[in-house]
């Protein structure tokens, strides 16, 4: 089919399943950029996979595409796209435009991948460097009140108030 040809050209990891049950089997047990549901597939339709597919956090956003052989019209579009999908094709398909389409998706799971490595970097980056920001803070909070414990005599009433100022700071 034009799907395995296109799947094989592109020298993708992919996984083919023949029936619904099987599909959320291995949708749990593995991440995907993107999934193409046959609307038609015994045991459960495309339709009742997606639904339960956007019915769980770990992959209600993976991006459905439906590709059909069946009923063309509307209705059966529409009914695609209100259980998730974000595109919808008939067989046969144009092997360059879904060789596009699955080229856009896996580069968009890539780029999301990327921002989720660098939001973890740059948390990291962020604590370290609250660490490294609050350590000299907290060791003049300390000086002032070394100061006013192991001088305590010696400070008048203006000292001790730039030294409360200091420790408040």
């Amino acid at each position: 089919t034009a799907l395995t040809r296109t799947l094989e050209d592109l020298e993708i990891d992919s996984l083919t399943v023949t029936s619904g049950d099987e599909a959320l089997k291995k949708i749990l047990h593995h991440q995907f950029a993107l999934l193409i549901l046959d609307v038609m597939m015994p045991e459960m339709d495309g339709y009742e996979l997606a639904e339960l597919i956007r019915s769980q956090n770990e992959t209600k956003h993976i991006p459905l595409i439906f590709l059909t052989a069946m009923d063309k019209s509307k209705k059966t579009v529409f009914k695609g796209y209100r259980t998730g999908a974000v595109d919808f094709l008939f067989k046969p398909v144009e092997e360059e435009i879904l060789r596009n389409k699955i080229n856009t998706f896996i580069e968009l799971d890539q780029q999301k991948k990327e921002l989720q490595r660098s939001n973890r970097d740059l948390e990291v980056f962020a604590t370290m460097a609250s660490h490294d920001l609050k350590s000299p803070l907290r060791n003049i909070k300390n000086l002032g009140g070394f100061l006013r414990n192991d001088y305590e005599s010696l400070i008048d009433e203006e000292g001790n108030d730039y030294i409360d100022k200091i420790e408040e700071q």
